[in-house]
């Protein structure tokens, strides 16, 4: 124990000298004196110290004809441990100084023996100290460079263990090995290799072995870390595409893989996962390769459901578009529909009369087959509407065809005693468009308005079509009824499908006609007139000339 005591006191003593010597100086301390103080640096030191004196007084004061001031080095070698750069430089600078006094003290100090030995010793002491210095300071680099390593080490460690990604190190230099040695042996084509080798992968598995796993990693793979040590084969399944191509990446000499793999757990599920990991450039550092793994199995039974569901809707899709095909027929074809059967009847009665009225009848006849016409145009551009095949424009004369469109509508005009006017001027432009279907359009358009002047509430019976100019580029045809017009909460879904206002409406006549005039290039709107009743405006673009 006391020589435990006594070690601690002359250490403590002698890094007190140091220190007092290097106040008085004005240096500061780490410059002169390296960091930390045991037992063993005071002996150097203090042997150094020793050394230097028995060296000086064997140089000064006896008749040795050797150059001694030599061992000079020896001492700043034991003083080496404790001095820093500029305290080695401040030693080798002392010993100098002293090794000129001895010259000067000795009795042969003009002699060239005594000259030539002061200089050998002078570029001993001198050689030494820029030696010391030299390996202080790479010293001092390694250990900045080492703790510097060390640091970096410590995060990547942090950062691998506390990381919630899975984190996976392995060990690829066998696989590497036996890469090479079958590129040597003549191998240009792995994946014709593979397949002519039916358990290579298997093989290539068994030697990419698990370095080191983070807690995500064994949550993942569902296991413990000696579970985990060895070769992976056990986690990987039998013929795994994505074995081969990191397989092929490190024999391609590519530096980095992503893909898409699976992953077998102690149960037997699989994982699905995308895999990253890079290759050093260099090939050094084979040995821990960090591989990122990210569960993408519930991603993956996501996309599965949202597929499965997709082909649900579109099947639900393709029942609602024949459901709504069938409303639609229902609707188009009641009205000519309903026009045949009132014309045969008219038709038997003039020609069951006693004296039969065979113009009436030929007129009801005629206007039979117009109406079968109609039922036949209206299935045809429903055929191409599903085959989605446009109907033929052709250039129209726009009052013709408002023409013919009253004529449709005579039967529900004279049974409602409705009035129908018509404004049309005379030098308006022919329009290039499908001529069935704009006339359907003014149907409904017209059949509408006579429903709501039907229904009550409105102020004269009449309706009214109106052509005009909307400056050179369109024709504008309106559609006025004296009806009780439009209720202000319906404006805005008036042409959404299935919305009605009528009892036994099924909602898809004003949709229908908007989606047809839209087809030709127009623009369908509807609002309240301000003198009572409803008006609608389809616009169409006036393509065709004036001829």
């Amino acid at each position: 124990m006391r020589g435990t005591s006594d070690g601690v006191t002359l250490s403590g003593l002698g890094a007190s000298l140091g220190e007092s010597i290097v106040d008085l100086l004005g240096l500061r301390t780490e410059a002169i004196l390296t960091p930390g103080w045991y037992p063993g640096r005071t002996a150097n030191a203090l042997s150094s110290l020793t050394l230097i004196c028995l060296v000086f007084y064997l140089d000064t004061f006896t008749n040795a004809g050797s150059a001694i001031a030599v061992l000079y080095g020896l001492a700043l070698l034991l003083a080496s441990e404790v001095l820093a750069g500029f305290g080695i430089l401040l030693a080798s600078a002392l010993c100098v100084m002293l090794t000129v006094v001895s010259f000067a003290f000795s009795g042969d100090a003009l002699l060239p023996p005594g000259n030539l030995r002061a200089v050998v010793s002078i570029a001993a002491i001198a050689t030494t100290a820029a030696v010391l210095i030299r390996n202080r300071a790479a010293t001092e680099r390694l250990k900045r460079t080492n703790d510097a390593l060390q640091r970096s080490e410590a995060r990547f460690r942090a950062i691998f263990e506390q990381c919630r990604v899975a984190l996976w190190e392995q060990d690829f230099s066998k696989l590497k090995a036996k890469l090479v040695e079958l590129r040597d042996g003549g191998v240009s084509n792995l994946k014709r290799h593979s397949a002519s080798s039916p358990m290579f992968l298997q093989e290539c598995a068994d030697l990419i072995e698990s370095v080191s796993v983070n807690d995500a990693t064994l949550e993942l793979l569902g296991r413990s870390s000696e579970e985990v040590s060895g070769s992976i084969r056990k986690f990987i399944p039998r013929d795994e595409e994505c074995l081969s191509g990191i397989v092929e990446c490190l024999f391609s000499g590519r530096t980095r893989f992503e893909g898409k793999g699976k992953i077998v757990r102690p149960d037997g599920t699989t994982l699905s996962v995308l895999l990253v990991l890079s290759f050093p450039e260099d090939g050094i550092g084979l040995d821990r390769v960090v591989v990122g793994m990210f569960d993408v199995t519930e991603r993956d039974r996501s996309q599965q459901a949202l597929l499965a569901a997709q082909a649900e809707m579109a099947k639900v899709s393709r029942v609602a578009m024949v459901g709504a095909l069938s409303a639609s027929l229902a609707h188009e074809l009641n009205q000519p529909v309903g026009a045949v059967v009132l014309n045969a009847q008219s038709c038997l009665r003039w020609l069951r009369r006693e004296s039969p009225d065979i113009p009436s009848a030929s007129d009801a006849a005629e206007r039979i087959v117009r109406d079968a016409h109609r039922v036949a145009g209206i299935l045809k551009s429903t055929r191409q509407m599903i085959m989605r095949n446009p109907a033929r424009a052709e250039v129209t004369d726009v009052a013709k065809m408002i023409g013919e469109t009253c004529l449709l509508l005579e039967h529900e005009l004279t049974s409602g005693s409705i009035v129908l006017q018509t404004r049309i001027p005379s030098h308006m432009p022919k329009v290039k468009l499908a001529k069935a279907e704009i006339q359907q359009v003014l149907v409904n358009l017209l059949n509408n308005g006579i429903q709501s002047i039907n229904s009550g509430g409105g102020s004269e019976k009449k309706v009214s079509i109106e052509c005009s100019m909307n400056g050179d580029d369109a024709v504008v045809i309106s559609v006025r009824d004296h009806g009780r017009g439009i209720e202000d909460n319906a404006l805005q879904k008036l042409f959404d499908p299935f919305f009605t206002t009528k009892e036994s409406g099924m909602g898809i006549g004003l949709s229908i006609c908007r989606a047809m005039v839209e087809a030709q290039g127009g623009r369908l709107s509807g609002r309240n007139h301000e003198g009572g009743g409803a008006i609608f405006q389809v616009s169409l673009p006036a393509e065709a000339s004036h001829d």
